[in-house]
C-alpha cells in the first residue's frame, strides 16, 4: 500500500484525486488545497503540469495499464 498526499485546486479534483487513491489503495497522507491563482495563470500552469505528466515515467506506466484493462471493453459488452 502507498502513501499519497493530495494538492487539489478545486472540488471536482479532490474528488478524481480521492478516486485514484481509492482504486490504487493508498493511504492518504496529507491532503492541501492550492492557493487561488488567476484564470490564465492557472490554465498556464495547468499545462505545465500536463506536460510534465507527458514525460513521467511512472505516470506513463499507470496510462498504459489503464487502456490495457479497457482494451477490449466493447467486447465484453455484447
Amino acid at each position: 500500500m502507498g502513501q499519497l498526499i493530495l494538492e487539489f485546486s478545486n472540488q471536482d479534483d479532490l474528488m478524481m484525486l480521492l478516486s485514484f487513491a481509492k482504486r490504487l489503495n493508498a493511504r492518504i497522507v496529507s491532503v492541501k488545497q492550492e492557493e487561488k491563482t488567476s484564470g490564465k495563470k492557472a490554465v498556464e500552469d495547468r499545462l505545465e503540469l500536463l506536460q510534465q505528466a507527458a514525460q513521467d515515467p511512472l505516470f506513463l506506466a499507470d496510462v498504459a495499464e489503464v487502456m490495457d484493462d479497457f482494451a477490449h471493453a466493447d467486447q465484453d459488452v455484447l
